[in-house]
């Protein structure tokens, strides 16, 4: 199989004068009777440069030896592709990765006809040479380079949860603020189920009532002494500081009894009339976002997977056109590792390593190295640098139910999604590694490539 550019004749050209050659040297060296089965892609087939036709009329011992190859081939066939041929640059074998998606990738062969280069270690000069090698013509064969792959699914936030499963008592999630007056709605869930608050005594109750069960009770808050506050049973109170802590947990009960040492003239009672209760019964119907953490709708169901890719550089995830930074939840290994307040968030493999990863301040590590690499972009804390994980590691990257703004991912610089709040990503290691082959080995190669192209650590000699 053969991947190079399409759009530059001279590469068409040349790419139509690889596959005959594989498809005759087999029978020079008298390894096979009937020659390689070449699969080119098929934008090409009708290209001037390669005039599929016109190159079976005049040799017929083409036809049938020269096919083409798409996306959906690919994907399906794999495994009737022994190797990869690529003519281009980096974004040549990254699109080779992105082809095989969920199979094993076949062992690629990356010459060198694009700009840095820091994978395509073959120089285009040798092909026939090189080719020789792997088609068993002549030399001890060739080394090759398991290179590490990422698998990112995209999930999204499941349907919002409304009370209104049959024969379940769903109690709402912890809810801090009712109303100014401290009183507690009531209210009617559905045909189905209902449900109402019940203030007695220190204790709130959730009643709720099904077809097929009677009224019953499950307290769920807790009254504080503060009005229109409750916390729950198992929670410790938000407001346990005082005004003057430097560490505030509900902002709306220390503003409102700042409010009142502040006198004026003014008469701000329409704000009462303008303003609608956050848990009214509207709300709950319609799903509107009341914009409190934890409220009644912020409830979800459980998210949905709704794509997945295996990636071999790297998994950005920034702010896209908003001007706001993006906050992201870190969590790794289902453990919340931090709140990433930055431009974005970059998730690369070793390979990735010498990409976005390294222009944001990432280290560059060796292929062989078994970690996932994680860079913040711009982030407001300089204290939070760029760390290694093993490979071993499951990230979850999450946009907060209360971010200001969504978030926008892209998978090897490809498929630019947005990610709403509630959505996140998951990022563990592919099953399936990209074999690439080395010219003389995989630490060898590595350095030449970061002489060649970053001129790592070069300057004249000090006298």
């Amino acid at each position: 199989m053969i991947v190079a550019k399409v759009f530059e004749a001279n590469i068409i050209s040349f790419t139509r004068q690889v596959a005959c050659y594989l498809v005759d040297q087999p029978r020079l060296c008298h390894t096979s009777s009937e020659g390689l089965r070449i699969y080119v892609d098929s934008k090409i087939k009708n290209h001037p440069a390669f005039n599929y036709t016109r190159l079976i009329a005049t040799n017929p011992h083409y036809a049938g030896r020269i096919l083409f190859w798409d996306p959906q081939f690919c994907a399906t066939n794999a495994d009737l592709i022994d190797f990869v041929v690529t003519l281009g640059g980096d974004g040549t074998v990254l699109f080779t990765s992105w082809l095989f998606q969920q199979t094993q990738v076949p062992p690629v062969i990356p010459f060198h006809l694009g700009s840095l280069g820091f994978l395509t270690n073959f120089n285009i000069v040798h092909i026939r040479d090189v080719l020789e090698r792997v088609i068993g013509c002549r030399g001890n064969g060739v080394r090759v380079n398991m290179r590490m792959r990422l698998q990112c699914t995209v999930w999204r936030k499941g349907g919002r949860l409304r009370y209104e499963d049959p024969g379940s008592s769903i109690v709402p999630p912890s809810v801090h603020t009712f109303q100014k007056n401290g009183a507690v709605p009531n209210f009617t869930t559905s045909d189905t189920s209902e449900g109402e608050f019940d203030d007695s005594d220190d204790m709130l109750f959730f009643h709720t009532r099904n077809r097929s069960e009677g009224l019953h009770a499950t307290p769920i808050y807790r009254k504080t002494s503060v009005p229109g506050i409750v916390i729950a049973e198992d929670e410790t109170p938000l407001f346990a500081s005082s005004i003057n802590s430097p560490v505030v947990a509900d902002i709306d009960t220390v503003l409102n009894a700042i409010t009142s040492t502040l006198p004026c003239k003014a008469d701000f009672s329409y704000d009462d009339e303008q303003s609608a209760d956050p848990l009214s019964e509207s709300h709950i119907e319609t799903g509107k976002d009341t914009g409190m953490r934890g409220g009644l709708d912020s409830r979800v169901r459980k998210p949905v997977p709704a794509e997945s890719f295996h990636i071999l550089n790297d998994l950005v995830v920034d702010r896209g056109p908003s001007a706001y930074m993006s906050q992201l939840e870190l969590y790794v290994d289902d453990r919340h590792l931090t709140t990433v307040q930055a431009d974005g968030l970059v998730v690369s493999t070793p390979t990735g390593s010498t990409a976005y990863s390294l222009s944001a301040g990432g280290s560059l590590v060796h292929p062989e190295c078994p970690a996932i690499l994680v860079t913040p972009i711009c982030p407001h804390t300089l204290s939070f640098r760029p760390f290694l994980l093993p490979d071993g590691a499951d990230l979850k990257i999450q946009v907060p139910f209360d971010s200001r703004s969504t978030a926008w991912a892209s998978f090897d610089g490809r498929h630019r999604t947005e990610l709403k709040q509630g959505d996140f990503i998951t990022v563990s290691m592919s099953r399936h590694p990209l074999p690439t082959l080395c010219q003389e080995d995989q630490s060898s190669d590595w350095f030449e490539s970061l002489r060649r192209c970053l001129h790592w650590n070069e300057r004249a000699r000090q006298r």
